[in-house]
């Protein structure tokens, strides 16, 4: 073992020392051209600063004004040579050297060899460090030696202030350099870390850049202040064009963008910083010699301390193959429609046109049915024949089945595509339980299925849930316990403490049960397993988009059952031990129960007369809205289709209560609440939020902002009146809760 040992150890190449001194060594020449030219500078105006002052010392030395002229002339012409061989890096740096050496020598010269006036030679020394180069550093050391022995022989007492100098002074010159070399070590020891810095940043940018090339990712950032765009190297590969012809700015990176999508692309950049949101794009573009690029860009805006938005950045990836090899496959799909069976194809297209359904529909969905809705609530509270209202029945239920198989939708949607947020907060169990118990009393005592009056917990427990969520998931499992029961059937609500900390609420029905076999089939979206009972209305959605809120919620939801006996749905909630949760004021769900409406109308038509000011650009809804008011005679309603026209008409008239919508064509409806709130003659105005976006976030945020009440469509009418008579009655006598 020793043997072999040695035998490494003697194969093993041993290095010089001068080698292993060079390594540990600046290396020299490394300092950009860019940083070398600012430093430079800097070194040249030092120089020029020398020349005054060195005037100035010689003067109020004693010297006469020609003999202070020529000592300053000593350093300004080094000074203007460097400054005119700027464009020669090299000469010009050991020009500036020389100067910057020779205004130390003047100054121990006019001082007539102060000791003090020497510590201006390891100034300048270090100054010459900044420099990173070997040359002027060791002219430098050589200017010391061989000026302090040259001109100490010369004339000593004007270089060496000690008299025992004066009789060696080429022993006190090497002293002096050594001194210097010595006091350099530290800036050498910079000019090595400075070094070994500059050389780790252009690995990473040359790592980056290779990285970015690899996978075809550009990188950019836009200035917005001084509207200045700057791209990778990648990015120029992409875009087809060199850093010379592109012009740095917002105009030049939209002139590259093909001309039917440039509106579009240089939109969503414009949004993106509006809104300080991240924004995702694809778009083309189009150079020069006509060659088109698909791209996907990213942005994301950084703003100021106070929310001003400073800069957008982003990256770019080039998705051209991708979009035809979309575009190859799509002709591969179409070919292949024409040659399989068809219900192969409905499937296809049912996926495709389920994703675009839940990116771009979900909103001109529910439009139409605020009016479908809405109307129908309308012609129900009037007095109808049987038949007609029957009728209206008809249209309410199959508005509100389609109104549910729309949030389901995108519930399912949303939390599979992990864009869904939920608040998971200490909430009171009871309160939850009791509030789904009131809204499913009707559907049970319809079916005849009998359901507990009460919560079987206390206000006081408290679990870790999203309480609009966990409503949602128990309203569910009790609607569907209530629906596919038997009839004089019963359903059973059971809370128990289990291991972990958790709590199990337990919905039993006592309906016919679910086969073994199918268990693992209630869960799967789209799927009905009770087909027995097809007369009852269901999406196939609610257990699918259920399970998955429980997940999101860190709960777990899931089922025993037996056949004949019927089935027990479980939810596993966390317990939790903090203060009650507070639910948001004002908030009214998104989801409205819709049923057929009596003849009398859901406020009485006394209410306190005012002027209700409506600010929507759907004609749509305007009309709905109007025919509401005018089952209210003595409210005045006010409209205006844009939010700058809205806020016009509510500083000039004054309503008495705001109606108003998000979706505005001029500027976003959480702006004309802002700007409301913050004139001091519509702050106290109450403003209504009716809008078809049902998301908690919206809700909370626009609730903080100031609104009275968040209402979402498809509009409840009945709840509607109710508000608006609410809010105005609330405004007439303000002292009245």
């Amino acid at each position: 073992m020793t043997n072999l040992t040695t035998q490494t150890q003697q194969l093993r190449p041993t290095r010089p020392i001068a080698t292993r001194i060079r390594a540990i060594l600046p290396t020299g020449g490394t300092l950009a051209d860019d940083v070398w030219r600012r430093r430079h500078w800097g070194i040249v105006i030092l120089l020029w600063l020398h020349v005054p002052a060195l005037f100035i010392f010689a003067v109020a030395t004693g010297k006469t004004p020609a003999h202070a002229l020529v000592d300053a002339g000593a350093v300004g012409l080094p000074a203007l040579a460097a400054q005119m061989t700027f464009h020669r890096r090299r000469d010009s740096t050991i020009i500036a050297t020389i100067g910057l050496m020779t205004a130390s020598a003047v100054l121990v010269h006019i001082s007539g060899g102060m000791t003090e006036a020497h510590f201006h030679f390891f100034i300048m020394v270090a100054v010459v460090v900044l420099y990173q180069e070997w040359w002027p550093f060791l002219i430098a050391i050589a200017f010391v030696v061989i000026h302090h022995g040259i001109v100490g022989s010369l004339a000593p007492q004007s270089v060496y202030g000690n008299p025992a100098a004066w009789r060696d002074p080429w022993k006190w010159a090497i002293i002096h350099g050594i001194s210097i070399l010595g006091m350099s070590a530290s800036c050498i020891v910079t000019w090595r870390l400075n070094e070994a810095f500059q050389q780790a940043t252009l690995d990473r940018e040359h790592k980056l850049a290779e990285a970015q090339r690899v996978a075809g990712v550009g990188s950019w950032e836009w200035d917005m202040r001084s509207d200045t765009f700057t791209l990778s190297a990648e990015l120029y590969r992409i875009l087809d064009v060199s850093p010379q012809e592109f012009q740095h700015s917002f105009a030049g990176i939209a002139a590259l963008y093909h001309p039917e999508d440039r509106d579009m692309m240089t939109g969503y950049l414009r949004r993106a910083y509006r809104s300080l949101e991240p924004t995702l794009f694809t778009g083309r573009t189009l150079t020069a010699a006509g060659q088109v690029t698909w791209i996907e860009v990213r942005a994301e805006v950084q703003a100021s301390v106070d929310g001003t938005p400073v800069k957008v950045v982003g990256t770019t990836l080039d998705i051209t193959e991708r979009k035809r090899a979309e575009e190859r496959l799509a002709i591969l799909n179409a070919d292949l429609e024409r040659r399989v069976e068809e219900r192969t194809a409905e499937a296809e297209r049912a996926n495709q046109a389920k994703s675009e359904f839940l990116s771009r529909m979900s909103h001109e969905l529910r439009t139409p049915l605020n009016a479908i809705l809405g109307f129908a609530q309308l012609l129900g509270m009037d007095e109808l024949s049987a038949d007609h209202a029957g009728t209206v029945d008809h249209i309410l239920a199959g508005g509100g089945h389609l109104l549910q198989l729309i949030n389901e939708v995108l519930d399912l949607s949303f939390i599979e595509s992990g864009r869904f947020a939920v608040s998971v907060e200490p909430i009171p169990l009871g309160q939850v339980l009791d509030e789904a118990l009131g809204l499913l009393g009707p559907q049970g005592a319809a079916l005849a299925v009998s359901l507990p009056l009460e919560s079987p917990v206390g206000q006081h427990v408290r679990v870790m849930a999203d309480k609009q969520r966990l409503l949602q998931v128990i309203i569910n499992l009790l609607s569907n316990a209530v629906k596919y029961n038997v009839k004089g059937g019963s359903v059973s609500l059971a809370c128990e403490e289990r291991d972990g900390g958790h709590l199990r609420v337990s919905v039993t029905d006592t309906g016919p049960g679910i086969p073994a076999e199918d268990i693992h089939r209630v869960f799967e979206p789209f799927e009905r397993l009770s087909e027995s009972r097809s007369d009852m209305e269901g999406t196939g959605l609610g257990l699918a988009v259920s399970q998955r809120l429980a997940e999101a919620m860190g709960a777990e939801l899931g089922l025993q059952s037996v056949v004949g006996k019927g089935s027990t749905f479980w939810v596993d909630l966390l317990l939790a031990e903090d203060a009650a949760a507070r639910p948001p004021v004002g908030y009214v769900a998104g989801q409205p129960s819709v049923h057929p409406v009596t003849a009398e109308p859901a406020v009485d038509s006394g209410v306190d007369a005012g002027t209700v000011l409506y600010i929507e650009d759907n004609p749509s809804n305007i009309r709905l809205v109007e025919a509401i008011m005018k089952t209210l005679p003595n409210v005045n309603l006010v409209t205006a289709v844009s939010g700058r026209g809205g806020l016009e008409v509510a500083t000039t008239s004054l309503p008495d209560l705001i109606i108003l919508d998000l979706g505005l064509p001029d500027m976003p409806g959480a702006a004309v609440l802002a700007r409301l709130k913050d004139d001091v003659r519509t702050a106290a105005i109450p403003v209504v939020i009716a809008s078809a976006d049902a998301t908690e976030a919206s809700v909370q945020r626009l609730l903080a902002a100031g609104a009275k009440t968040y209402l979402t469509k498809p509009l409840d009418v009945p709840l509607f009146m109710t508000v608006v008579a609410g809010a105005l009655r609330e405004r007439a006598s303000p002292g009245v809760a």
